[in-house]
């Protein structure tokens, strides 16, 4: 970076008014937001505004960077909510200016973790506000990002429910608003309708039958096309976009409704009782599961990329123990038609401990564990947007 182009980039982050996402993205009682800051009026006026917080994604495993770029910030303490950062290729002349302003973009070195700050122009989409270029080439127009703390740590997932998403709430406090721009968590999924693939839509559905839009992004690891075994549970990106029927947006939506989740890691998408992690829930879990419950960094260690916690924490108390014993023998009995008591029999001989003993009672309901079974065909073009900040196609 040359050294007008720091002096340029300073000037531009000074003149900058910090703002929390939360006020950025509040709304009224009709969903559009209420921020006076993001319309075209008020960039036209030179208000530049600054966001700070952690990134939640890799800007190329969310969109092909051949033609978007977006960045989710979540702010953190008191600021819960988040923010997308997005530029198009569309707006550019030339795939060589986009592939430049990727280049410009990448300077930061940004990845999932990081603690950040935005300096850009604010735009109000549908029923939220994203930090843009306004549609416009002009280097007046820039974002620009600044990493103020490499691998911060990804904050921890919000646990809530397909029900609760598809809410509207205007105050914020709960529903798809509270949790878009967020990292949060769902239980017990399958996969309604669509295809596990780079870059897809599909319909998610719950034990409750609840449904809910999922996009994939573009990690290599989705074309793999294997879907995880149901039922699984999900670590992604609330979000909110227009809704679209057969490929074209409905007007007036995206302000009350077309909340969705973006899986951007194929990691975020797992099945409790895992544990040795090859993509089914049988009998070969039971040691690592035991291994998880005994030695949980000697797991971590053996079993790459995997936390011991949300692998083997099956009534979901926050640590692994024996209270854990039981509903993951109802997991593997469900997933293989054995006994969940000679299971947790098995187990508990893997501990070492009396195969004998009373186990603490499950806190989760047996039962949600075999209650996703796919609903009928159903159309999903009406469901899902398109896969773009402001529904474009890829």
């Amino acid at each position: 970076m040359t050294a007008g182009l720091v002096l340029a980039t300073a000037a531009l982050a000074g003149c900058a008014s910090t703002i929390s996402h939360q006020a950025l993205q509040a709304v009224d009682e009709t969903g559009r937001p209420r921020s006076p800051i993001a319309t075209a009026e008020a960039s036209r006026a030179g208000k530049r505004i600054a966001i700070e917080g952690i990134a939640l994604n890799n800007p190329e495993e969310m969109l092909d960077p051949s033609r978007q770029w977006q960045v989710f910030v979540q702010g953190e303490g008191a600021d819960q909510s988040g923010t997308a950062v997005w530029a198009g290729r569309f707006y550019y002349p030339s795939q060589e200016a986009w592939d430049a302003e990727v280049a410009r973009l990448s300077a930061s070195g940004l990845r999932a973790g990081d603690r950040v700050r935005v300096v850009g122009w604010a735009r109000a989409v549908s029923g939220k506000v994203n930090i843009t270029e306004h549609h416009s080439p002009d280097p007046a127009m820039d974002f620009e990002i600044t990493v103020n703390q490499p691998g911060a740590g990804l904050p921890e997932p919000e646990l809530t429910t397909i029900a609760e998403l598809r809410r509207f709430d205007p105050t914020r406090r709960s529903g798809g608003e509270r949790y878009t721009g967020r990292r949060i968590r769902l239980l017990e999924l399958c996969i309604a309708e669509g295809t596990w693939a780079r870059n897809h839509r599909l319909l998610l559905r719950d034990a409750a039958g609840a449904t809910l839009p999922l996009r994939l992004g573009n990690h290599p690891g989705f074309a793999s096309g294997q879907a995880p075994q149901a039922p699984f549970d999900l670590i992604a990106i609330g979000n909110q976009e227009r809704i679209s029927d057969e490929g074209k947006p409905v007007p007036g939506s995206g302000l009350v409704d077309g909340y969705e989740v973006w899986l951007t890691d194929p990691a975020g998408a797992f099945l409790p009782s895992d544990t040795n992690a090859d993509g089914r829930v049988d009998r070969t879990d039971v040691g690592p599961f035991a291994m998880a419950l005994n030695e949980p960094e000697r797991y971590a260690a053996t079993i790459s990329g995997r936390d011991p916690v949300l692998q083997a924490d099956l009534n979901r108390a926050g640590l692994i123990d024996l209270a854990d014993v039981q509903p993951f023998a109802v997991r593997l009995a469900t997933s293989t038609g054995g006994s969940a008591e000679e299971i947790a029999s098995d187990i508990l001989r893997e501990l070492g401990a009396d195969p004998a003993q009373q186990l603490p009672v499950a806190a989760i309901d047996p039962g949600a564990v075999a209650g996703c079974a796919p609903p009928p065909s159903q159309r999903v073009g009406n469901l899902l947007p398109t896969l773009s900040g402001y529904g474009r196609p890829l």
